[in-house]
């Protein structure tokens, strides 16, 4: 085997240990490359459906939009307005106890 064969099967290892027996499972999907691997392997094993979370017309629900386009497998894409996502960035503040930025954003759907 080599290197990047080994990568491939701990990483479709880890996805379908955390699907287990699941029928269906949710992906949250930005666009990159460690959503469209997740999504891959996850549909080896399960029915999927991508979420993605995007203010409108930010870059990440522009990239998304051009994946979509690409792979012609839509994901569901949830439009935050303004105020939403501050309420989020709020309440992620005071429920992780933290105001570091790179925490408060990985916790926000």
């Amino acid at each position: 085997m080599t290197d990047i064969t080994d990568l491939i099967d701990a990483l479709r290892a880890a996805v379908e240990e955390c699907i287990g027996q699941e029928p269906e499972v949710a992906v949250a999907y930005s666009g990159g490359l460690d959503s469209s691997i997740i999504n891959s392997l996850a549909t080896e094993v399960a029915s999927t459906s991508r979420y993605t979370c995007a203010v409108r017309e930010s870059p990440d629900d522009r990239l998304v939009r051009e994946m979509v386009n690409e792979q012609r497998i839509p994901p569901t894409v949830i439009v935050l307005s303004e105020p939403r996502l501050i309420a989020h960035v709020r309440e992620a503040a005071y429920a992780l106890n933290t105001t570091n930025p790179v925490q408060i954003a990985y916790s926000i759907p």
